[in-house]
């Protein structure tokens, strides 16, 4: 991340609220207060298509007095999110993802027909749809796989 893209760190000081913005090369100290601070789930320099996020169990913590001196790390996924048309698929004729990662773990998903799928990936993760869908007779069609990088939208494969 960069001075133009940078999380919110919020903490408490003096009982006030005061805010810190990190990134990369730039690391704060900062005096807090014993209690709580958050940080933001996305980076100023998100978007609808493109992010920086961290995972929910990353994005607060407390402090107590015991610790003087207390490093805080917390990492951020650069991720896009792909718009996918799916032609010939429905309730009875479903496809499945069967390769994304999502904040660096597997993220697999199952039962998907509504069109155009969106969601996010990891930047330069792989993501895979199934070659045949659910249902009799199942419908198939060429492996579609892509590379999660900055597309606005990805016309899918045809199920037939």
């Amino acid at each position: 991340m960069s001075s133009l893209n940078k999380p919110t760190v919020t903490y408490k000081q003096y009982g006030s609220d005061n805010y810190a913005y990190p990134y990369d090369g730039n690391d704060i100290s900062v005096w807090g207060d014993a209690g709580t601070y958050s940080y933001s789930e996305t980076s100023s320099g998100s978007s609808s298509t493109v992010r920086w996020s961290t995972v929910d169990s990353d994005k607060s913590g407390s402090i107590n007095l015991s610790k003087t001196v207390l490093p805080i790390t917390v990492d951020y996924y650069q991720q896009y999110k792909p718009t996918i048309t799916l032609s010939g698929t429905d309730s009875s004729h479903a496809v499945n993802i069967e390769t994304r990662t999502l904040y660096g773990a597997p993220a697999a998903q199952s039962g998907i027909y509504n069109s155009p799928w969106s969601d996010w990936c990891d930047v330069g993760s792989t993501l895979s749809f199934s070659e045949s869908t659910t249902g009799i007779p199942s419908r198939s069609t060429k492996r579609i796989v892509f590379k999660c990088k900055l597309l606005q939208h990805i016309i899918g494969g045809q199920y037939v």
